[in-house]
């Protein structure tokens, strides 16, 4: 492995953090790889103005998104952040543990080719109130679309 490739993480995103979503930005200076999918036991949920994947036993879902090769800096600060992701074990997949999200390194098929990339999953006892599924597992296909709703 180069030094440079250890300088880069790549991260799949499936939902604010799409090209043309309000978290957007935080991608900024990111390489776009290509649009995947994240195939399994997981579900996507619609919180309001954001999404959550979190794993389901015994699903099939595919779930739609986009992955980015990104910093470090980028990955464990800026996103970190914004996915409220325990600092001190980002990847602890315990529901007691503390913030909303953590990260796992999964399989994303992009068209033929499989990569590894971080996903951040929703802590299952953190999805609130009576979240619908998205049963297409895509963000930009779910309906009511509140960004057409909110400029109407």
């Amino acid at each position: 492995m180069t030094d440079k490739a250890k300088e880069i993480e790549a991260v799949f995103v499936y939902g604010t953090l799409r090209a043309g979503e309000h978290n957007d930005s935080r991608l900024e200076g990111a390489e776009f790889v290509g649009y995947g999918v994240l195939i399994g036991e997981y579900k996507m949920v619609d919180l309001g103005s954001f999404p959550a994947v979190v794993e389901d036993e015994g699903a099939e879902w595919v779930i739609s998104g986009e992955v980015y090769r990104v910093t470090p800096a980028t990955l464990y600060g800026a996103l970190d952040r914004l996915e409220s992701v325990d600092i001190l074990d980002p990847e602890d997949r315990d529901d007691e543990a503390r913030g909303l999200y953590y990260r796992r390194e999964l399989d994303i098929q992009i068209g033929d080719e499989t990569v590894k990339a971080w996903v951040y999953l929703m802590r299952p006892r953190r999805v609130w109130g009576d979240a619908e599924e998205i049963v297409s597992g895509d963000w930009l296909k779910r309906m009511p679309d509140y960004r057409t709703a909110s400029n109407e």
